[in-house]
């Protein structure tokens, strides 16, 4: 089955045929239908849990009544995220990243400026002088194994700022 992120718009489509009608139906929340001859289908899936898609295909030309039906099962899961998005600290400050994830593990790092860090928590707070100067990514990764999410990586940002240079008063 596809796993689809809560929230996302999706487009299903089928190949497309002049002669053919396309019907949408399934166990889709928010319910959907669409027009005959459309091909493809847009789909909020607003709601988590296990649903099907359909399309029932059905050939004008020669009169046929026969038709095909091709049906897909998409599971809608929450992402995983992080937060806060974006913090600007000085280096002597501190500042606390949470995930999505409240009881299973995460592994975190730091990338960009001059130094890379890790985490193994759910929760990750730079320390003053932990990192120098510069501008992070904050990446998270569930690697609990538990397949809660839709995504098993998110980023967060944060800017280091260094101390002002002290300047003498003339």
């Amino acid at each position: 089955p596809d796993v689809v992120c809560l929230d996302d718009l999706v487009e299903y489509s089928v190949p497309p045929q002049p002669s053919n009608l396309y019907y949408w139906y399934g166990t889709a929340s928010p319910f959907f239908a669409s027009t005959p001859n459309d091909h493809s289908i847009e789909v909020d899936w607003t709601t988590p849990g296990t649903f099907e898609i359909c399309v029932r295909i059905v050939p004008t030309e020669f009169d046929c009544v026969d038709y095909d039906v091709y049906c897909k099962t998409v599971t809608v899961k929450p992402p995983f995220d992080v937060g806060p998005d974006f913090a600007e600290i000085c280096t002597d400050d501190s500042q606390t990243f949470f995930s999505g994830a409240a009881a299973d593990w995460v592994a975190w790092d730091a990338t960009g400026g001059s130094t890379s860090i890790a985490f193994n928590t759910t929760v990750a707070t730079v320390t003053p002088g932990l990192l120098a100067p510069g501008f992070y990514e904050i990446r998270a990764t569930d690697v609990s194994g538990t397949a809660q999410f839709c995504n098993t990586q998110a980023s967060a940002y944060l800017t280091v700022v260094g101390a002002a240079p002290s300047l003498p008063l003339s």
